[in-house]
């Protein structure tokens, strides 16, 4: 029956359960098959996290990076390219966001506040849609981290990750680190939402 679903819309507020109950189920992988066919993926809110294969399943919110305040889970994997945070505000989010980013700089760390969402289009590019900006990490030109010889609970060192603002109508090039302006740089219709 869900194979013949037109798209998939996800709610629920806890991306570790949609991990626990959904993953390596049947169910997950006809989601996947559907997507890659072209079919939409959606998530609001945290259900948004669980869309991407590399999720947070548990953080303490924080200003500052500390080791050990992020915990991870595998999510639905629909990109490996980003993991996203919710609800996110710098007071709380901030560090979670650089820890993930510099526990795997690969990453694109992306914070959604309330009143924004992000669509993802094929090619790897990241739309901001919403009344404010996503917040976005960009941990690819970190040349320095301490984060595995703190002790837990420690502030950590990043040097050389990068933050920007993905507002409404803009574009975010995962691939060349890159914003632009340009509305035809779509070449296919979205199928991730989050």
């Amino acid at each position: 029956m869900i194979q013949h679903a037109t798209a998939y819309f996800f709610t629920d507020g806890n991306p570790l359960r949609l991990s626990t109950v959904l993953g390596g189920t049947p169910v997950a992988q006809a989601i996947r098959r559907g997507h890659a066919r072209g079919k939409v993926v959606a998530g609001s809110g945290h259900a948004g996290a669980f869309l991407a294969e590399h999720m947070i399943a548990h953080a303490e919110k924080r200003s500052l990076p500390e080791r050990g305040i992020v915990r991870f889970a595998p999510g639905l994997g629909l990109t490996n390219r980003v993991i996203f945070v919710a609800d996110y505000t710098r007071e709380a989010w901030y560090g979670p966001l650089c820890v993930a980013v510099a526990a795997n700089p690969f990453l694109l760390g992306v914070g959604i506040h309330a009143n924004a969402a992000v669509v993802l289009h094929p090619g790897n590019l990241l739309e901001g849609v919403g009344a404010v900006a996503a917040a976005l990490a960009n941990g690819s030109g970190i040349t320095h981290t301490n984060l595995y010889e703190v002790p837990f609970g420690q502030s950590v060192a990043i040097e050389g990750i990068e933050f920007q603002q993905l507002p409404h109508d803009h574009y975010y090039n995962i691939d060349q680190r890159g914003l632009h302006e340009e509305e035809n740089i779509l070449a296919e219709p979205a199928r991730s939402s989050f």
